[in-house]
């Protein structure tokens, strides 16, 4: 992903859709439990899911990608929760957020530095 843009993270899990309830996408700067949450989108809510592809979009503004450091990894981390509330296990994966050729403006800068 590159920062200052409107990227969407397709994400898949080897679940029916039909039997979720909610899922959670965390995202933090560190593999951490302790670690600050930068970041929380859920299913249903702000997360699209593409049924013809069987995909969860996972769609970023453009101040959400100054949240993170630029050429570092960050994680994303899933709570699913299934209709009659098992969770599955699911992986924490790695990411990058790359940075831009485009200055930001001080402003966006002081709000992406909550």
């Amino acid at each position: 992903m590159k920062r200052g843009t409107t990227p969407v993270l397709p994400v898949h899990f080897s679940i029916n859709n039909d039997d979720v309830e909610t899922i959670e996408f965390l995202f933090k700067q560190e593999k951490s439990e302790s670690a600050p949450e930068l970041l929380l989108k859920t299913y249903p809510g702000e997360v699209e899911y593409d049924e013809s592809r069987n995909m969860y979009n996972v769609a970023f503004t453009s101040d959400e990608t100054w949240l993170f450091a630029e050429d570092e990894p960050f994680y994303m981390d899933t709570r699913v929760t299934m209709i009659g509330g098992s969770i599955p296990e699911t992986p924490i994966v790695t990411l990058r957020m790359h940075p831009t050729l485009f200055e930001h403006d001080d402003e966006e800068e002081e709000i992406c530095q909550c």
